[in-house]
């Protein structure tokens, strides 16, 4: 296996075992990412990792 394939296959795991984690699809979660970029549109935070003001209220 090459080490792009490597890569590609490991990055699909962790979002396969990150969706197990949350409870959500994985399949649901690559399909809306892989549309949105064949769409050339952006994509939501799937795992809300991106911050916001509002996170930041302790």
């Amino acid at each position: 296996m090459a080490q792009i394939d490597l890569e590609i296959h490991s990055r699909i795991l962790s979002v396969v075992k990150t969706c197990e984690k949350r409870g959500l699809s994985a399949l649901d979660v690559i399909s809306d990412v892989v549309s949105s970029v064949i769409r050339k549109q952006s994509y939501s935070d799937m795992f809300n990792l991106i911050k916001t003001e509002s996170s930041h209220l302790w």
